[in-house]
């Protein structure tokens, strides 16, 4: 079952989170708290969309604890009160939960921003007020531009999944590597025998990939450096011990066709001479009066059994 991720959602009350996530509900006021659903092959993301208004402070740090990702919503006709915002929020948030998540920032209302390079300049001081250094964003998208108004659902939902872009590169990393994993193992169980030196080469590598997608999954971004030159060098002694073994089974198949092939020839043979000496039982090659006449009788001119020669 696909591991789920949770985020959470912060923004002030008009910063148009609720709209990001839920376009249907455009002039719905998240009462307490909602949740949207993103599905993918390896993960689900639940996100978390608490109430921005005044008196829910307590229950929105309830929904921040243990959450892997903080999308930051800021309405770009009004970026200086969102900033304010999430400042306020992440203060009063404890140290160790603003440390395990990483954060994307969503510009809202872009059609009212004016300027395409706005929302870069509002990244930076969004950045700078608080306190939040690169490592701390999710690394390739560590914001994306937004409109309810002007963006689709389903633009909307892309966008979505680009604000979670570096744990779908993660979750596809992952996937790519198990499969060749499973797919060495069904080579290992079927084709190798136990006692083959290859069958521990290939276990040790099997296990060691194992510890590198533990590694990568709990943080460590290097944990695959060399795996490629690894994997790469391990298929090709194996297609080379795959292919002796090949050659091997052929050579041992022609012997054994030949050697069929002879055994068949000698009781064809064995067979042939019975019948010689069966098949005209009045035909005695040591007999006196046949030496006498001088008869010399060919049997394989013999036309039938009545023993007329030709």
């Amino acid at each position: 079952m696909p591991k789920e991720i949770k985020v959470v959602a912060i923004g002030a009350t008009d910063s148009g989170k609720t709209s990001f996530l839920k376009k249907e509900c455009q002039d719905y006021s998240t009462m307490g708290a909602d949740f949207t659903l993103l599905n993918t092959t390896t993960r689900n993301y639940r996100i978390w969309d608490p109430a921005g208004r005044e008196g829910y402070e307590a229950l929105r740090q309830h929904y921040y604890k243990d959450a892997s990702i903080a999308l930051l919503f800021i309405d770009c006709s009004n970026p200086e009160a969102s900033i304010d915002y999430c400042r306020k929020e992440l203060r009063r948030t404890p140290t160790t939960v603003k440390q395990q998540m990483k954060y994307s920032v969503v510009f809202t209302k872009a059609d009212l921003s004016g300027n395409d390079f706005y929302p870069y300049l509002i990244f930076e001081s969004l950045k700078n007020k608080l306190k939040l250094q690169d490592d701390q964003f999710i690394s390739e998208n560590r914001h994306v531009l937004t409109s309810a108004k002007s963006d689709s659902s389903e633009e909307l939902e892309s966008k979505l999944k680009d604000s979670i872009h570096a744990y779908q590169k993660a979750d596809s990393i992952i996937e790519r590597v198990e499969a060749s994993l499973r797919e060495l193992e069904k080579h290992r169980d079927m084709q190798i025998e136990i006692d083959h030196p290859q069958h521990k080469k290939l276990n040790r590598f099997i296990v060691g990939t194992r510890k590198r997608i533990n590694s990568f999954k709990a943080g460590n971004e290097n944990a695959f450096v060399g795996y490629e030159e690894e994997n790469h060098e391990l298929r090709e002694a194996l297609q080379e011990t795959g292919s002796t073994s090949a050659l091997s089974k052929l050579w041992l198949s022609i012997i054994l066709n030949i050697v069929t092939l002879g055994i068949s020839a000698v009781v064809t043979l064995i067979h042939t001479r019975n019948d010689e000496k069966t098949c005209l039982a009045f035909y005695k090659p040591n007999d006196p009066l046949a030496q006498v006449a001088g008869v010399e009788v060919q049997m394989t001119e013999l036309k039938d059994y009545g023993g007329t020669a030709v």
